[in-house]
């Protein structure tokens, strides 16, 4: 306890210019307190400055960990098991990466079919079904065909967690930390854990999700985004107006994530904006809103549109007390498909996503539905996606509260 006055008396070795020895004897706290010469004032001072700029390091430290802690999973304690819950386990020797020809887009999908079941999902009904080509009007696309007959009722597949690309399963990864400093929504995580996975699937062709990322690698896109001048200039007004309002949103996004969140592009591998837009419009034509989690369901992004009455249904764990998920409870849910309609050898299984006017399926979609009422361009502008991603002054909402509104099926 002493000691403080006699480091002051080695600090100070002339007494007679004011360092009050007796005192800094008799009162060492005090005499440190208040310093009365240039040396016991440095030694104050430097203490005072260096304290704070540790202080402000050290909180600078606990936010990161902080970040990724909640990055991670958000779970504190339990960030190990929500970590090991969402693992994927790789497809050994993909059977895709050494096919071509026409033998090639079989072997994408048997790989897919391996993944999914090394993973936890349930697939009953994939001997009963085939993927073959379907002609709409003068287009031939993918689709699921029935190859034995299909029960009313019957589960077409139980999709654990783990195999639902989504903000969740971008947690567990190295994008999880712009995603919670940013707050970035449900859809706009999503994007750029495509464009993440898909990077990571070109560095790593045996990563954890490359089986689902070489399949959407396949898919082509006709959205209006797409779209030369000429065809764009041909269209309806109210397409062209529903155009132009998308592509501004894309890119007033797309530049607020250059400037917020840099670091997520970058684990993306520096896309450009044609990527960026291509991305976006995957995910609006296949993505579920469910409970308010947005999805990318692997095998069922497989259905086309069609009036068949099927359901799916996201099985989230027992709701807590305060009647909210449990953190980290989105590791235990299932993704399920029933059937609720009888199939015969050759018929399609498809899936009604969602009621829209015509402009707004060629929007989304890619391709338009004969008989859609058209769009009343005043009325489409005010739709719920449009009005929550772009703000009035043009700028980009990332990180909209809203965006957690349960809206069904809203992609293909």
């Amino acid at each position: 306890r002493g000691s403080g006055g006699r480091m002051l008396s080695q600090m100070c070795p002339r007494p007679d210019r004011g360092c009050p020895m007796a005192l800094a004897q008799a009162y060492p706290y005090r005499a440190l307190e208040r310093p009365r010469t240039p040396c016991a004032r440095w030694f104050s001072y430097g203490w005072r400055v260096r304290w704070l700029l540790g202080s402000v390091a050290a909180l600078l430290v606990l936010r990161e960990l902080r970040e990724y802690a909640v990055g991670a999973g958000g779970l504190g304690a339990e960030n190990a098991t929500f970590r090991e819950a969402m693992r994927l386990e790789p497809l050994e020797s993909p059977r895709a990466l050494v096919t071509t020809g026409a033998a090639q887009q079989q072997a994408l999908f048997d790989d897919l079919q391996h993944w999914m079941l090394l993973n936890g999902a349930i697939l009953p009904l994939a001997k009963a079904t085939r993927v073959g080509k379907v002609r709409y009007g003068d287009v031939l696309v993918r689709g699921l065909i029935a190859s034995a007959p299909l029960a009313n009722n019957a589960l077409l597949t139980s999709i654990p967690a783990r195999l639902l690309l989504s903000r969740e399963s971008a947690m567990v990864s190295e994008l999880a930390v712009p995603l919670v400093r940013e707050r970035l929504s449900p859809f706009v995580s999503l994007v750029l854990a495509l464009l993440v996975e898909g990077a990571r699937e070109r560095r790593e062709p045996g990563s954890g999700w490359a089986p689902f990322m070489r399949i959407l690698d396949t898919v082509p896109t006709d959205m209006p985004s797409t779209w030369t001048a000429e065809r764009l200039a041909a269209s309806s007004h109210t397409m062209r107006g529903l155009a132009q309002r998308h592509a501004r949103t894309v890119a007033a996004t797309f530049a607020a994530l250059q400037q917020r969140a840099p670091d997520a592009l970058q684990l993306a591998g520096n896309v450009s904006l044609a990527d960026f837009s291509r991305a976006w419009d995957l995910v609006m034509s296949r993505f579920w809103l469910l409970s308010g989690h947005a999805i990318m369901v692997p095998y069922v992004e497989l259905l086309n549109f069609g009036e068949d009455p099927n359901s799916c249904e996201l099985i989230l764990p027992d709701k807590g007390k305060a009647g909210a998920v449990a953190p980290g409870a989105f590791a235990l849910a299932r993704f399920d498909f029933t059937l609720r309609q009888n199939y015969r050898v050759g018929e399609e299984v498809r899936f009604f996503y969602n009621q829209h006017c015509a402009e707004e399926y060629m929007l989304y979609y890619g391709f338009s539905l004969p008989g859609a009422a058209p769009c009343k361009l005043d009325t489409a502008l005010t739709n719920y996606w449009f009005v929550t991603m772009l703000g009035e002054d043009g700028s980009a909402r990332l990180d909209d509260p809203d965006e957690a509104h349960d809206a069904g099926k809203k992609g293909d």
